[in-house]
């Protein structure tokens, strides 16, 4: 029998020569991720489903104290978020080789989380980003309260962003938020990749806050920046 896959990949990411991947509950806790973006130091970050954007760069057990939700790095460092049912969305730039890791939960799309990351990846000097947005929660089972989808789509630029309605509460495409998001920062539709996969639907590849609560573990999502 095949071995059961233990990470998933963006076709687009790994065409442009950028190492990432996104873990599965069968690879927990992360360490074929790590081993993947060896010898690059992995940076992450406090998460508090903020708009805080970081720099992977200095001493790793450092950063790890501080509040951010999205981190950006330049060669030979990598970065990387953990999800349990938010959208983790890595980013590479064509040119410059610098990438950023975001933990883009509903609060953090709200907030403007991936507009901050792009900004502070742009500060590279890069204008063509290429973009993986990994499995998340999908409209299926991220339902929510009408004010919290409301919200939502206030930050999606317009874009229709509620799958259902039923009973007072809204079931939202939290993948599309961002992919609004990403398109009306200049990002091309084709330089998106979805890598599909709904965190609770899937109770054996994928952990899940929603199904499981407190006892969820964590998948990471990673990406090594390379040379220009």
């Amino acid at each position: 029998m095949p071995d059961t896959p233990k990470i998933v990949t963006s076709p687009l990411l790994s065409k442009h020569g950028f190492a990432h991947a996104f873990s599965l509950r069968t690879e927990e806790p992360g360490a074929l991720v790590r081993a993947l973006l060896a010898p690059q130091p992995l940076y992450q970050a406090n998460q508090v489903h903020g708009a805080a954007v970081a720099r992977g760069e200095g001493d790793v057990d450092a950063l790890r104290q501080l509040p951010a939700d999205a981190l950006v790095a330049r060669a030979p460092s990598a970065v990387g978020v953990r999800v349990a049912d938010c959208a983790p969305v890595l980013v590479g730039a064509k040119e410059t080789g610098s990438v950023a890791a975001i933990h883009a939960g509903w609060r953090g799309v709200v907030l403007g989380v991936i507009p901050a990351a792009l900004a502070e990846l742009q500060r590279d000097g890069d204008a063509r980003r290429l973009v993986a947005i990994g499995p998340c929660i999908g409209p299926c089972c991220f339902e929510v309260g009408v004010d919290v989808a409301a919200q939502i789509t206030a930050a999606s630029h317009g874009a229709d962003v509620v799958a259902r309605r039923a009973e007072g509460k809204a079931y939202v495409d939290l993948r599309a938020a961002v992919r609004a998001q990403l398109t009306a920062l200049g990002v091309a539709p084709g330089d998106i990749d979805d890598v599909p996969g709904c965190t609770k639907c899937d109770a054996a590849r994928f952990f899940s806050f929603r199904r499981d609560g407190a006892d969820a573990g964590r998948h990471l999502a990673a990406i090594a920046a390379r040379s220009p």
